[in-house]
């Protein structure tokens, strides 16, 4: 049987959707010396989509990734029936003569 140790860190599964959803986006600096483009720029230029799709697709595998990490995270074991060792050994007898004779 499947068990997490730390059940309690699949808490964090929401974290990045939480994240996303109440932080504030950085200001947009127009007068910056250097201006790099947005992506919504070139998104004509993908075809039927492209740009589209392309988020999506990146979004689910993060979003994939993160569930895995969390699940790593929550130390999943198998625990089973406990398996007898065979206790195996041999007795072993010192005799010391302390006598001096």
């Amino acid at each position: 049987m499947w068990q997490l140790a730390w059940w309690w860190m699949l808490l964090a599964l929401p974290l990045p959707w939480f994240v996303r959803r109440w932080s504030t986006p950085d200001p947009v600096d127009r007068d910056a010396a250097l201006r790099v483009p947005d992506l919504a720029d070139f998104a004509g230029l993908g075809g039927a989509g492209g740009a589209e799709s392309g988020t999506r697709g990146r979004l689910i595998l993060l979003w994939c990734i993160w569930a895995l990490v969390v699940v790593a995270a929550a130390r999943p074991q198998y625990v089973g029936e406990a398996i007898a060792l065979p206790a195996t050994g041999r007795d072993l007898l010192l005799a010391v003569d302390l006598t001096g004779s």
